[in-house]
């Protein structure tokens, strides 16, 4: 187990009985939880300059993305959400790059929170694909 807390800890199974619609939403939400608690981890030895503003709004962004993925599953018409979840999530992909070229976080935590970040993204677009699939 790795001594930093978010990078190596193992996310829970979906529930029993869940649809495949229920799961894929189970499994965004959890992979934004992850990924706030590791921004959050990420952002703490920020420089305290950067700690209320880049790191406060890359951890807004991270619960904002949380917030959409729960607003979307929970909307009958989900496209919004969803575009906004997208441009939302593509916001913080910026804001981590900003980061490590600024040096207020390590390469390795760079790429730990990129990886997390891309599995988001991955996830985001074939909810996005499956939606407009429904709508044509």
């Amino acid at each position: 187990m790795s001594s930093h807390v978010g990078e190596a800890t193992a996310s829970p199974s979906p529930p029993e009985g869940l649809d495949k619609r229920q799961e894929r939403y189970w499994l965004i939400e959890r992979r934004c939880k992850d990924l706030c608690l590791y921004l959050d981890v990420l952002t703490r030895n920020m420089p305290r300059y950067e700690k209320y503003v880049l790191s406060a709004k890359m951890r807004e962004i991270g619960y904002l993305c949380l917030e959409l993925a729960i607003a979307a599953n929970k909307k009958q018409h989900k496209k919004t959400d969803l575009t906004r979840f997208n441009v939302q999530h593509e916001f913080l992909r910026q804001l981590l790059n900003l980061a490590v070229e600024a040096k207020h976080i390590e390469p390795r935590r760079h790429r730990v929170a990129c990886e997390k970040l891309d599995e988001v993204g991955r996830l985001l677009g074939g909810w996005l694909r499956s939606e407009l699939r429904e709508d044509s």
